[in-house]
């Protein structure tokens, strides 16, 4: 009890820490963000002040606006928290954090969150998107280099990945006239046959047929790593059930839970197109499946602090911002005729601004540095 007082003590002097930054509007207890019209969650609110705190604590008497505006952590808690207000089901706005926070999702760059779950292989030889999926999220969230710089290749039925650099050696030759050695050749080394790039390969595994999986519970779902997956909105069900209702089914810590199959992908999913929420498992209308895993690691994987998760969504994010304000209107016009409950007032020219505000990523995208190796 008395550590639960404490804690609320805590939050109301971290709210007086939010009341002077633009992007808040404080109202007693009340946190929302700016141009939203929706109060966050108690969890949310507290994780924004801490990162304000630690923001802070580096900027010192600097100016903490612009630094929070470079912080990757507090820009991803906006844009997660603007996506689930696009989110025609006012529930997602008010709990998904909370059910994500309980069972260890991780957040992303732009504002989408990383999650699991099984499906079944309708092809054999799996190797070749096995091998290149877990490379090119590898190369993009541990190392944090470009998939672009680096070549796939097998030799004796193994694949390996190299960067450009190391592709070729140089080879010392002798000068007899001069009496001395100099480099004057580059040969390319022998690695076996050259696939391509690892950029190259990983767009082009949709086209491949050997990147073919399905749910194990209809056995009706086109599942490739690098394509989306999708299903009506309409015909999903919003509850707070875990199993038995209308989906696509994910979960975090407990992968095994989300039907049966043979192989665990890592999927990147939208707030905005969350439809359920229950206690250990979600559902959505869509998700991008980015990466295959061994069933047994797949948890550990997910959760390895050496993963980046942050690193992984910039593709998607373009594609999700096209045409944004229009399908977040046309979602709430669906979901409004569907069902008979006020939903919490979101006008269209909130809806805009949201959209205008994480349109502002695709500039954020444009200006990535390009040199990375």
């Amino acid at each position: 009890m008395e550590a639960e007082v404490a804690r609320i003590k805590a939050v109301k002097q971290g709210i007086k820490k939010l009341e002077g930054l633009a992007d808040f509007e404080i109202d007693g207890d009340s946190v929302k963000l700016a141009g939203t019209g929706r109060t966050m969650p108690q969890l949310l609110v507290e994780k924004f002040i801490q990162v304000v705190d630690r923001v802070s604590y580096f900027t010192g008497f600097g100016d903490l606006e612009a630094a929070l505006a470079k912080d990757e952590e507090y820009q991803a808690l906006k844009r997660f928290f603007m996506w689930c207000c696009l989110n025609p089901r006012a529930e997602v706005a008010n709990d998904l954090y909370d059910f994500l926070q309980k069972n260890s999702f991780r957040i992303t760059k732009q504002g989408f969150f990383v999650a699991l779950r099984n499906v079944v292989t309708l092809h054999g030889g799996t190797e070749l998107v096995q091998f290149v999926s877990n490379a090119y999220n590898k190369v993009k969230a541990v190392w944090k280099k470009s998939p672009d710089n680096y070549h796939v290749f097998i030799k004796d039925n193994q694949y390996s990945f190299v960067h450009v650099e190391d592709m070729y050696e140089e080879i010392e030759e002798y000068d007899e006239e001069y009496d001395e050695y100099y480099t004057d050749t580059i040969a390319k080394l022998d690695l076996g046959e050259d696939l391509g790039s690892l950029t190259e390969l990983y767009l082009d595994l949709p086209n491949r047929k050997e990147n073919r999986f399905t749910d194990a519970h209809t056995r009706t779902f086109d599942i490739r790593v690098g394509k989306v997956t999708n299903m009506p909105p309409e015909e999903c069900n919003w509850n707070r059930a875990d199993c038995g209702h209308a989906g696509l089914h994910f979960t975090a810590d407990h992968i095994n839970y989300v039907g049966c199959g043979d192989t665990s992908v890592l999927i990147l999913i939208n707030p905005m197109k969350v439809v359920g929420i229950g206690e250990l498992k979600g559902r959505c209308y869509e998700y991008l499946p980015i990466m295959t895993v061994p069933t047994e690691e797949s948890t550990t994987i997910l959760h390895d602090l050496d993963f980046d998760t942050l690193e992984l969504d910039e593709d998607y994010a373009i594609r999700e911002l096209q045409n944004l304000a229009d399908k977040a209107k046309d979602g709430f016009v669906i979901e409004a005729s569907k069902h008979q409950f006020n939903i919490p007032a979101m006008t269209h020219a909130q809806i805009e601004s949201i959209a205008a505000s994480l349109d502002e990523m695709k500039y954020t995208l444009s200006k990535r540095v390009s040199t990375i190796q």
